[in-house]
């Protein structure tokens, strides 16, 4: 028997959930970037639980890709593009990034600009 596609998505979430906990459990703490990677994955649950205020505490603070990627995707899916190119445009900017890092923003980018009509 198949399930709706919304439980389905909240019974992923809740297995994601599980193993975030698992992850923060450990004996040994992990790496600073793999522990920005977990709160970043927090938060994109969070978010699509649509719980807006603790997808953004989650996301607030933090250097990372990920974080940064995922608080423009709230500002863009919250009603803020402006916030949302801004900070995809200040990731742009930041040396170094990988050649899989820029075309991550650059989707995120062309995301945003359709998402405000702009077309060419």
């Amino acid at each position: 028997r198949e399930r709706e596609p919304s439980k389905a998505l909240a019974h992923h979430l809740d297995d994601a959930e599980t193993a975030l906990d698992r992850f923060d459990a450990s004996a040994t703490p992990a790496p600073a970037t793999e522990q920005a990677e977990a709160r970043s994955l927090r938060c994109e649950i969070a978010f699509q639980r649509g719980q807006l205020a603790e997808a953004r505490l989650l996301c607030g603070d933090g250097d990372s890709l990920s974080l940064q990627l995922r608080r423009a995707n709230i500002a863009a899916k919250t009603g803020d593009p402006a916030t949302a190119a801004r900070l995809i445009e200040e990731l742009l900017r930041r040396p170094g990034q990988s050649p899989q890092a820029l075309a991550t923003l650059a989707l995120q980018r062309a995301s945003v600009a359709l998402a405000q009509g702009d077309w060419d």
